[in-house]
């Protein structure tokens, strides 16, 4: 119960992010009738978002420092741990920030102008 009030109280740290996420998720059942497609990929886009935020959150401030503690690992193996980790947080929101970019370009047609 302890894990779950921390990473509650990081997430209310970032609030503008988990705003925007939860926005994200309001915006898309708002939409859902007129542009299902496009209301498709943003709520894929916002939830995978919401769950990075708390798997983030989980990782760098329960698992690592648990880790630490109770298998006194070395310093380069966080170090090596945390980069990896990095890396793979990176990809996965790259690809969140991919969905909601084909969100926006999802039942436009080539004859659409630009404001």
């Amino acid at each position: 119960m302890e894990d779950l009030s921390r990473i509650f109280g990081v997430m209310a740290g970032g609030s503008f992010q988990t705003l925007a996420t939860i926005a994200g998720i309001v915006v898309a059942c708002v939409i859902w009738a007129r542009a299902p497609r496009a209301a498709m990929l943003l709520m894929i886009a916002s939830v995978l978002q919401l769950l990075l935020q708390v798997a983030s959150i989980w990782f760098y401030s329960i698992y690592l420092p648990g880790l630490n503690a109770t298998h006194e690992t070395g310093v380069s193996i966080l170090a090596n741990v945390g980069l990896i980790s990095m890396f793979g947080f990176g990809l996965l929101h790259a690809l969140v920030y991919g969905l909601l970019i084909w969100a926006v370009a999802t039942g436009r047609s080539s004859s659409a102008r630009p404001l």
